[in-house]
């Protein structure tokens, strides 16, 4: 009885080891299976795009430079670009009217090539995001036509007004800039080249500052700066006294004051001369005819001399 019992250990020892090696072998080739189609996997993703990558703002997961091309030129002939005004107001521009034409290049190749298609597995993970320079063609004549025809540009070019100081009684604040119609032709040019190199659908002429700007905004050091140091001129006080004394203060003050184009603060004596002559057309007597009654009872006028203010 002892000696089979040790006879069904060694045949039981046999199996374990022969099940040891089936399950090594097979392990070993699902590991090489593995291995093979990571490397399969690896090689298609050498010539077509990663998951999860993004060009442009286009999805190009797994399509090659080709494919990705052919998907920029379809998208070239169905672009608009549309163009907002500051009133709210929409025009477009169409790429059949300005000859809007992809051109083949070497960018979308180059971006395939610099990707690392054997850490595929990482890419399903996270979102891989390019831009690319799409090369295209438009005929520059047909599109300068196109927009001298906006209604922005053929309606009435009314300048901006740059912020200013203001006397509101009691000191100087600034008076904030206004922004008129009159569009600045050169950057409408280059603001609208610009939107169509990058396919861009929308252009806001406001935004995009394809307006005249004014030269000194709210908040421009050199306005702040008038406004403190016209207030110094204001605080003076003088009191002429008259028959009812006449007070010049700020409120007199302000309108003597002048402003160049580069907000240098000045008196304007023009204004001062005109605001004495005024004064002195009212109150000065030196030398005026003077009416009265002699002793006799008769009327006399006389003038000249010193008497009088």
């Amino acid at each position: 009885m002892a000696v089979r019992r040790r006879g069904r250990k060694r045949r039981k020892k046999k199996m374990d080891n022969n099940s040891r090696k089936l399950l090594l072998g097979i392990a070993g080739g699902s590991a090489g299976i593995l291995l093979l189609s990571y490397i399969g996997v690896g090689i298609y993703y050498s010539a077509h795009f990663l998951p999860n990558t993004e060009i442009n703002g286009h999805d190009c997961s797994g399509k090659t430079a080709s494919q990705v091309e052919a998907v920029f030129k379809e998208e070239m002939k169905e672009y608009t670009l549309t163009i907002t005004d500051k009133d709210g107001r929409k025009e477009k521009i169409t790429s059949e009217e300005i000859s809007l034409e992809y051109k083949e290049s070497k960018e979308m190749k180059a971006a395939l090539k610099e990707q690392s298609s054997f850490l595929w597995p990482a890419s399903f993970f996270s979102k891989d995001s390019a831009e690319v320079t799409v090369d295209l063609s438009y005929d520059s004549q047909k599109l300068e036509q196109k927009l001298q025809t906006l209604q922005a540009v053929t309606e009435e070019q009314v300048p901006p007004q740059s912020a200013y100081p203001e006397f509101n009684g009691e000191k100087f604040e600034v008076h904030p800039e206004t922004y008129g119609t009159a569009i600045d032709t050169e950057a409408l040019k280059e603001k609208t080249a610009a939107a169509i190199r990058e396919l861009n659908p929308e252009l806001n002429l406001m935004k995009d500052k394809c307006y005249e700007e004014p030269k000194y905004t709210s908040d421009s050091a050199e306005v702040v700066q008038a406004c403190k140091e016209m207030d110094k001129y204001c605080q003076a006080s003088i009191t002429y006294p008259m028959d009812v004394p006449v007070v010049v203060d700020g409120n007199v003050i302000s309108t003597w004051l002048s402003l160049d184009e580069e907000m240098n603060v000045s008196l304007n004596e023009e204004a001062i001369r005109s605001w004495l002559t005024e004064f002195g057309d009212k109150y000065d007597t030196m030398g005026a005819e003077r009416t009265f009654t002699t002793p006799t009872g008769k009327t006399a006028t006389v003038s000249g001399g010193d008497y009088g203010w």
